[in-house]
């Protein structure tokens, strides 16, 4: 063999196994996260619930699920020239540095704003306060909003591209009114100010960006908000405000109002539209519709049954609320949530009123002072395969203090949504058309879908499936 041939083979070798190379770098993360956003580097929270095992609990935070993905950091230096294009990752994320007050930790990320954000399509979540620094036992408080706002962020990928999740840390806590954040330009003129350490946090929105979080456990961090938003764009909603009389009030939900400090972007957003009342237990309908898993019986045509799985977080807020109730009256010893599974009909929307019930009330019982495991009427329910492909369901739930005892107002006591599997055609934001089985989620009182989530795709913090 001739030594022009020898090297024109080797050639071609050597620059494929390149080209090989620089694909599996291209396509190495399913996250980017800016690093001098991040204390710690691959140590950092964020970076540990990003890759941690998907459903393993996280190191040191034993409440808080890994997502299961991959994340590459980047310095500000490389900040504009990532391995691969923004566009290609499932989310982008500034992280918390440790409640630090100099936005020039964001600066390389403020310069081309307009690109990145641009590149961002999808979910959007933007919090105003620290959550690294208020990480919270086992994780339950700041742990537990960044694993559901990137859950929140990364979900959006399949169907409308790369999310974002972007924490402000404490950069404006000094901030005067109307303060631009440039950061945040490419989505939009966000206008902030100071927060002056407000404390009384209030869930204004139903979404699965705060799924395991409530309005008692997003309050008394401390400062629980450092800075907020007088005005945002108006694709972005708030999910989250603090209603202190140290902070301007510019937004009402009902009769509850006050500073929004965390916002949001995305299809699974649904304003609450009611009275907040601190006196309501940690259970609401977006809770009911992420802790309820698909199981069929066969092939997805086949009959199926949902069944109740309750996160680690939820059980031991539960049991922290009766055992709060308790020391208050010893009457108060107990709290039960009952379960009805209705036959809505085949129609294209559910039957007005309740149908015919399915099978028996299932029943989920905390009693005070135990270790946060309830007692539970027939585990694993809804027994049995009695739900139809294409039809509509009510789950209901109420929920109530044992031996008569009351406390919490009717308004709060009742929570149900209707659920249906059905085989759609999914159109991608590419335009491509792919088929299969989605779980569909209505409100009950507005007749409107919620959620579309494909079965089988865990990913999702809502409307979870398995099989």
């Amino acid at each position: 063999m001739s030594t022009f041939r020898k090297f024109l083979i080797l050639t071609v070798v050597v620059g494929g196994l390149q080209a090989l190379l620089f694909s599996a770098k291209v396509n190495a993360a399913d996250v980017l996260i800016l690093d001098s956003t991040v204390t710690g580097g691959m140590d950092s929270i964020e970076y540990q619930i990003i890759t941690t095992a998907l459903n393993t609990p996280v190191p040191g935070f034993s409440s808080v699920l890994g997502l299961g993905l991959t994340a590459t950091l980047v310095s500000p230096a490389t900040w504009a020239t990532p391995p691969s294009s923004y566009g290609s990752y499932k989310a982008i994320v500034l992280g918390d540095p440790n409640c630090s007050i100099d936005p020039v930790l964001v600066t390389s990320a403020a310069a081309n704003s307009s690109t990145w954000a641009g590149a961002v399509t999808g979910n959007v979540v933007v919090i105003g306060t620290d959550p690294t620094v208020h990480p919270g036992p086992n994780g339950t408080l700041g742990a537990q909003l960044w694993r559901s706002a990137i859950a929140f962020a990364v979900a959006s990928y399949a169907s409308d591209g790369t999310g974002a999740v972007i924490s402000l840390s404490c950069y404006y806590y000094a901030a005067s009114p109307a303060t631009t954040v440039p950061v945040l330009a490419g989505f939009g003129t966000f206008l902030t100010e100071g927060a002056s350490c407000a404390n009384s946090a209030a869930i204004v929105a139903s979404s699965p960006a705060l799924t395991g979080l409530t309005s008692a456990t997003l309050s008394n961090w401390g400062c629980s908000a450092h800075e907020g938003f007088t005005s945002w764009p108006s694709t972005f909603m708030p999910l989250a405000i603090v209603t202190d009389s140290s902070v301007p009030h510019v937004f009402t939900n009902g009769s509850v109002s006050g500073f929004p400090y965390i916002l949001a972007r995305g299809k699974t957003l649904t304003s609450t539209s009611l009275e907040i009342d601190p006196c309501c237990p940690p259970w609401n309908s977006s809770l009911l519709k992420s802790m309820m898993f698909y199981q069929g019986s066969g092939p997805i045509s086949d009959p199926y049954t949902l069944k109740f799985t309750p996160t680690i977080v939820f059980k031991n807020q539960m049991q922290a609320y009766i055992n709060y109730l308790y020391s208050l009256n010893s009457a108060m010893s107990g709290i039960t949530i009952d379960w009805r599974l209705h036959d809505q009909g085949s129609g294209s929307s559910p039957a007005p009123s309740y149908g015919p019930q399915i099978g028996s009330t299932q029943y989920v019982t905390w009693n005070m002072f135990t270790n946060g495991n309830p007692t539970i009427s027939a585990p694993g329910f809804f027994n049995g395969f009695d739900m139809i492909v294409g039809n509509w369901y009510m789950v209901h739930t109420g929920i109530y203090l044992e031996n008569g005892q009351t406390f919490f107002p009717e308004s709060c006591a009742q929570n149900e949504i209707y659920v249906r599997v059905q085989v759609l055609n999914d159109i991608t934001k590419r335009g491509t058309i792919k088929s299969g089985a989605f779980f569909q989620f209505m409100d009950v009182r507005t007749k409107k879908v919620i959620d579309t989530v494909p079965i089988g795709d865990n990913s999702q913090d809502f409307g979870n499936t398995q099989r």
